[in-house]
């Protein structure tokens, strides 16, 4: 059951992970014949494990059959031109799968003496990879196109042996050199550098196979630069843990325990495959949630991370308490009653039973729906709590509740949102008509001033054709209390007709509050018909502005006799206006494309009617396209030691007085940390720790841009 347990799990990495992935063979007729390879490095004082492999199920058929070179040069000087590099092979290359004498040899040796190894296990699967024979790869081009449909049957057996024989390489050292994709060269000397280059020995007659390199530096491994701090959230009875997803792995692995020098046990039953999903600072992290735990106890993990050389490394520990999330229960708040003039009476109800954890109550009240609400109990309200008086009210403006209750872990539950009426007999005071205009179609614009008035609902608008005459409603606009739009309106809109015998028409309006108290009425607004009168101006209704271009929205002139609009353009408001378009009335946006970043352009906008009359220019609105903010990061970033200190150097293109770079430096505890901040392309850091010094830069400009961090450099104390 185990064995098929792990097979199981084997599969299903396989399917969905491998460090040397297998492209489908149908795109690869579409793509580039262009192939590239792989080789990687770790180094130890005394030797360097070295591993490779290609990127094409096909080219691996070719590997197979003829092996891998690999061969090594010193590197005496740094940045040195790899292809003038003097290489030779390294002991035991070219490097050959092994043949059934070397599986027989293997388990012979092996077997004997711990049958259930691992190592043992995914050597044997290897047996089962290449239990058929390997087919021979084509030898032209043409084969593929030819025989297109049995390549297609072919490619899930090729497919399948790759990807296993990849992760069982990823799995087993064994493994992996039983595949020739592993080997180490213990010919090396401490702190000299090498360059280990690796290419096929065979050649493809369809693609051509890139020569990949590896530049590795002979010194003490150190697996504590992959400690990295693990990122928690405690939930309820849960908890989800992050971190950094670091090249050098490709899964991780989950231990717990209950004291931090306790037993820890494995609770990831399959390891957790690395994701790529991107923080808010850019850095791509891997994820996991632990749940069914009892809340406040702590908790200790280990995040252990599998490489591609067979091993496991613990790259960071936390220490996380899961706590009580789960709030109480909603109350029930009544309709609020204004009992007196000086008092509001507050009831609420609670399901019972109520949670054992319930502390109490908060009484919060707004002057809107959407709030803020602000507390207003100055003594707390215990569990049992049902009733409140309030006596702080706004007496002449609206007032809105909402009940909080809130448990032991100040876990809080909002009631519904209740609105007390108010007892009120004083009426709004009497409303001011701004202005009043007509234009050529007989349309009546009238403004009036808002009131004060917090308890406002808004105004009647009166008409009469004679000012002796009596005047009748017209219009009546009015919010509603429980609204969202609360949003008076004071600006109305009246029709008339331009042939008539009465040269003026008039208007009056009166003011309403919430208790349908009204005002007295205002002046009289006399508004004289015109004889002729130019279109009514369009109305710019939305700007929005992007990086390369600038969207204007606006309200085409309501003139009924419009024919033509025009949209104008200026850098400046003391410079003349540039017609840059022209349109149907009908049309309501328009696209400016021809914009910098950084310039502000202003527009306007008239309407043309069929008597060749045109508007007022429109108010001008501006845009400004932005700048994004980000910045490209550093290049070519180099540490070394200079007179007892340690030197950075890198370049950047685009440095210039508006650009400095902040240091950052890992502390004592392994944490990246802000370090410095310099105005050059130079950093020299007169503070050494040992063993190791981790440094990575980031750009900032003086206008708030900013780039990625870098890469980390590190310097290793001798």
């Amino acid at each position: 059951m185990k064995m098929f347990v792990y097979t199981y799990i084997l599969l299903v990495l396989a399917l969905n992970h491998v460090v040397f992935y297998a492209q489908d063979l149908q795109d690869e007729l579409n793509q580039s014949l262009n192939v590239n390879t792989v080789i990687i490095a770790r180094a130890y004082q005394d030797s360097i494990i070295l591993r490779w492999g290609v990127t094409k199920p096909a080219v691996w058929q070719i590997a197979n059959l003829y092996g891998y070179n690999i061969e090594r040069a010193v590197l005496n000087e740094p940045n040195a031109d790899y292809s003038k590099l003097k290489f030779e092979p390294i002991e035991g290359s070219p490097f050959i799968i092994w043949n059934e004498q070397n599986y027989a040899t293997y388990f012979q040796t092996h077997s004997e003496n711990d049958p259930q190894s691992e190592a043992v296990y995914f050597v044997s699967i290897m047996t089962d990879v290449f239990d058929q024979d390997t087919d021979t790869p084509p030898t032209s081009f043409s084969a593929f196109q030819d025989d297109l449909n049995s390549l297609k049957e072919g490619k899930g057996t090729l497919d399948m042996k790759f990807g296993f024989a990849m992760l069982m390489a990823n799995k087993s050292a064994d493994a992996a050199n039983a595949l020739a994709v592993r080997a180490v060269d213990k010919n090396v000397s401490n702190g000299m550098t090498y360059v280990y280059k690796m290419s096929l020995v065979g050649n493809s007659p369809i693609y051509k196979v890139k020569e990949s390199y590896v530049e590795v530096k002979a010194e003490p491994f150190d697996s504590s630069k992959y400690n990295e701090e693990i990122f928690y959230i405690d939930g309820d009875q849960e908890v989800v843990l992050s971190w950094n997803s670091s090249k050098d792995f490709n899964s991780f692995n989950i231990d717990r325990a209950l004291s931090k020098d306790g037993k820890y046990t494995r609770i990831t039953q399959s390891p957790i495959l690395k994701s790529k999903p991107i923080g808010y600072d850019g850095i791509e992290r891997t994820g996991f949630k632990d749940d069914s735990l009892t809340n406040y106890t702590k908790y200790f993990y280990r995040v252990s991370g599998n490489s591609a050389f067979a091993d496991e490394i613990v790259v960071g520990e936390v220490e996380v308490m899961p706590k009580d999330r789960t709030p109480p229960q909603k109350p029930y708040l009544e309709l609020p009653d204004n009992t007196t003039q000086s008092q509001v009476a507050l009831k609420w109800t609670m399901s019972e039973p109520t949670e054992s954890d319930l502390k109490g109550f908060l009484i919060a009240r707004s002057n809107n729906f959407k709030g803020p609400f602000i507390r207003i109990n100055q003594d707390e309200l215990g569990r049992n709590s049902r009733e409140f008086i309030d006596t702080t009210f706004d007496t002449d403006g609206m007032n809105y509740y909402v009940i909080q209750a809130y448990d032991t872990s100040l876990n809080f539950s909002n009631s519904n949102v209740a609105l007390a009426t108010i007892i009120d007999t004083t009426p709004p005071i009497k409303p001011v008509i701004l202005t009043g205009t007509i234009d050529s179609l007989g349309i009546v614009t009238i403004t009036i001033q808002k009131n004060d008035e917090n308890d406002l609902m808004g105004y009647r608008l009166f008409k009469a054709n004679e000012e002796e005459h009596e005047f009748s409603v017209l219009n009546e606009a009015f919010i509603d209390s429980d609204s969202i739009n609360q949003v008076i309106q004071t600006v109305f809109k009246d029709t008339v007709t331009l042939n008539s015998l009465t040269p003026y028409i008039f208007y009056k309006v009166t003011a309403l509050d919430f208790h349908y108290n009204q005002s007295e009425f205002s002046d009289t607004l006399k508004v004289s018909r015109p004889d002729t009168i130019a279109p009514i101006t369009p109305v710019f209704t939305d700007v929005i502005v992007r990086e390369n271009e600038v969207e204007i929205h606006f309200a085409p002139s309501e003139s009924i006799d419009v024919i033509q609009q025009t949209i104008y353009r200026t850098t400046s408001l003391s410079l003349p206006w540039d017609s840059i378009a022209n349109f149907s009335i009908n049309q309501n946006s328009y696209i400016d494309t021809n914009v910098k970043q950084g310039t502000i352009y202003y527009y306007s906008l008239r309407a043309k009617d069929n008597a060749n009359l045109f508007s007022n220019y429109a108010k001008a609105v501006y845009g400004k396209p932005y700048d994004s903010g980000v910045r490209p990061p550093i290049e070519n970033l180099k540490i070394f030691k200079e007179n007892n200190n340690i030197v950075l150097t890198w370049e950047y293109n685009q440095f210039n007085s508006n650009t400095y770079f902040v240091i950052y430096k890992k502390d004592s505890k392994g944490n990246l940390k802000e370090y410095q901040k310099v105005d050059k392309l130079q950093f020299i850091d007169t503070s050494i720790l040992k063993p190791s010094n981790s440094y990575a830069i980031k750009v900032f400009t003086n206008d708030g841009g900013q780039s990625k961090i870098s890469n980390i450099v590190e310097y290793i104390s001798e």
